[in-house]
């Protein structure tokens, strides 16, 4: 029975070790996981920066050649509205609120104007079942930015090609392609992403612990 016990294998403490089946199932390395879970994270903020800025992105365009202007958008496809020169009464620049909405600022002060956006309004002669009405329009029916400058600029332009009957193509552009917040969400999905594959953990570190007198040690010792 002596020599039976010498064949079995003894731990430092000399207690024998268990073996529950536990040493044969792989173990999850949670360093590793946390690293792919962040680089996921990261492409998710480079995705949802694209489709931020595709989604909030517009273009108006003002074409106006040989006595016909075309206005064209890109809101909910590409619509657009054409109006002969001639049938132009008058062209003036609006101001805006924050719901697109005209506002008069007659009586307003100078700090209430330079919160208001601005536009430009087209009136012009509508023939609809032979009878002739007067109709407004708003293009673009947003702030054109700039602190109004650019709203005169079209305005000021879209006159001289009506006051003067000029043959000169007119062309006037209005838009956006990104927005603030897709270009901060894809520079901060990318410089995560970077960082993740620099300092994240991609592998199994193999650690070798210490937990008794002479573990870890292989081979025959010597006295």
């Amino acid at each position: 029975m002596a020599a039976s016990n010498k064949m079995l294998p003894t731990t430092t403490s000399g207690v024998r070790p268990v073996n529950n089946g536990l040493s044969k199932l792989a173990t999850v390395n949670y360093y590793v996981l946390a690293t792919v879970l962040w680089c996921f994270l990261s492409v998710c903020a480079i995705v949802g920066g694209i489709y931020h800025c595709r989604a909030n992105s517009y273009s108006y365009d003002i074409r106006c050649e040989a006595g016909l202007c075309v206005l064209s958008s890109t809101i909910a496809g590409v619509q657009t509205r054409e109006i002969n020169r001639e049938d132009i009464s008058e062209v003036r620049m609006v101001r805006l609120n924050k719901q697109g909405e005209v506002v008069d600022t007659n009586g307003m002060r100078h700090r209430q104007l330079s919160r208001l956006g601005s536009t430009v309004q087209f009136s012009f002669r509508s023939t609809d079942h032979a009878h002739a009405t007067t109709e407004t329009i708003l293009f673009p029916p947003i702030d054109m930015g700039g602190n109004t400058r650019a709203a005169k600029s079209a305005r000021r332009k879209i006159d001289d090609y009506i006051t003067r009957h000029s043959d000169k193509p007119l062309k006037i552009s209005n838009g956006r392609a990104v927005t603030v917040s897709g270009i901060l969400a894809i520079l901060g999905g990318l410089f995560s992403s970077v960082l993740s594959c620099m300092i994240g953990s991609w592998a199994d570190r193999k650690v070798q612990i210490n937990s008794g007198r002479g573990a870890g040690f292989r081979g025959k010792r010597k006295d």
